[in-house]
């Protein structure tokens, strides 16, 4: 046998039922991603002291990257300075679409970050810019399709759609709401 990373079991009448995985390995929009390989460049950042992360569900289930950090005592860290930091180092799909910043990572009764209870500190939407007010028609309907689209509640005509948690398979939805 091959160890895959995935957890499953026999049922009774012989088939295979496949329950997750043993590792953190995830799947967002066909890519394949250890959550390790964004923690590992995430922590080098100089105003970090601890992070992880996780994959948030929304209610229509879509995945989303989450990184969850502590910044170091005196250093001032905001969403924004992070996600490009990871710019530099990962491809786009690796960069998650929310930044969470927490006073401390919790922690399991064997000292490992406790992944599940972090999932209590969920943001309602990306964080928008606010950037911008539209000078036209369109630019308001813009706006109006890109809070639909991406559940958010408010943007600016500058933000970046895809630094509001958009990507390509979102593109497509655009067309239908207008």
């Amino acid at each position: 046998m091959y160890r895959t990373g995935d957890l499953a079991k026999f049922l009774p009448d012989g088939n295979v039922v496949c329950l997750g995985r043993t590792d953190n390995q995830v799947k967002i929009r066909g890519y394949r991603i250890e959550l390790g390989e964004i923690e590992t460049p995430l922590l080098l950042h100089s105003g970090l002291q601890g992070c992880a992360v996780v994959v948030l569900e929304d209610g229509s289930g879509e995945k989303r990257l989450a990184a969850y950090y502590v910044s170091r005592q005196g250093a001032e860290v905001d969403s924004r300075s992070l996600r490009s930091y990871l710019k530099q180092s990962l491809p786009g799909y690796m960069v998650p679409g929310y930044f969470i910043q927490v006073d401390s990572l919790p922690l399991t009764t064997g000292g490992k970050i406790d992944r599940r209870a972090l999932l209590k500190h969920v943001p309602a939407a990306p964080e928008p810019g606010h950037s911008g007010k539209p000078s036209d028609d369109f630019e308001l309907v813009l706006l109006y399709v890109w809070r639909r689209v991406l559940g958010i509640q408010s943007c600016g005509i500058t933000d970046n759609f895809f630094e509001l948690g958009g990507h390509s398979l979102l593109l497509v939805r655009l067309e239908r709401c207008y």
